[in-house]
C-alpha cells in the first residue's frame, strides 16, 4: 500500500479508538486520550506498520493496540 494510503488508514483508526489531539509526522500518527498515548507508525518501503500505545496501565495500553490494530 502507498505510504500515503497507510498514514490516512492509521489517522482513522486512532480517530476511532477515540484518541483526539493528533499529530502528523512524515511516518507516524499520534494521538492522546487523557494518560494515554496511540501511535501507528507505517514504514511501507519495509513492509512494515507499528502500533503502539502507551500509558499508565499495562492492561490498557495492550486493549488499546489491539483495537488500534483492529481498526486499521
Amino acid at each position: 500500500m502507498p505510504q500515503d494510503d497507510c498514514l490516512k488508514r492509521a489517522e482513522a483508526a486512532i480517530e476511532r479508538a477515540g484518541f483526539g489531539k493528533l499529530e502528523r509526522t512524515t511516518q507516524s500518527r499520534y494521538g492522546t486520550r487523557d494518560d494515554y498515548t496511540a501511535a501507528i507508525r507505517c514504514v511501507v518501503d519495509n513492509g512494515i506498520v507499528f502500533f503502539i500505545a502507551s500509558g499508565p496501565s499495562r492492561t490498557v495500553t495492550d486493549e488499546l493496540a489491539g483495537t488500534l490494530f483492529k481498526n486499521f
